[in-house]
C-alpha cells in the first residue's frame, strides 16, 4: 500500500548530503573530511567537509472551523478534531445548531482523506 492510501495522512523522509569547505565553517564538525586539503586566502588548509541531514515531515487530517468574509480573508477559528471524519458535535455541553438546508449535493465529501493524493 502507497503512503497515504489508508486516508489517515502519509509521512515524507528526506535525505539530504552536505558538502562544504571547512573555511565557510571554521567552527563546525563534520562526520567526513576529503582526503585533500586546499589553502584558503590566508594560506591555511581547508578541506571538504560531508555531513547529511534528515527531514522527517508528518501530515495528517483535521478538521478546522473557519470562517469566510466577503471583506476579508477567511481566518480559523479553532480545530474541532483530530481525524479524517466529519462527525456530530452534540454533547452535554455543546449542542450544533444548523442554519439553512443540509448539504445533498453528492459531489460534495464529508470526509478528508489521502487516499487520491497520487495517481494509481
Amino acid at each position: 500500500m502507497l503512503p497515504g492510501q489508508d486516508g489517515k495522512g502519509f509521512l515524507t523522509m528526506e535525505n539530504i548530503l552536505v558538502r562544504l569547505n571547512t573555511s565557510y565553517a571554521p567552527h563546525g564538525t563534520f562526520g567526513i573530511k576529503g582526503d585533500y586539503s586546499m589553502p584558503d586566502k590566508d594560506g591555511v588548509a581547508t578541506f571538504i567537509g560531508y555531513d547529511a541531514a534528515v527531514c522527517v515531515e508528518l501530515y495528517e487530517p483535521w478538521v478546522l472551523e473557519v470562517y469566510n468574509s466577503s471583506v476579508g480573508l477567511p481566518s480559523s477559528i479553532r480545530i474541532v478534531d483530530k481525524g479524517a471524519e466529519i462527525r456530530d458535535m452534540n454533547t452535554v455541553h455543546l449542542k450544533e445548531k444548523r442554519s439553512g438546508k443540509p448539504v445533498s449535493d453528492p459531489l460534495v465529501k464529508r470526509a478528508l482523506n489521502s487516499t487520491n493524493m497520487r495517481a494509481a
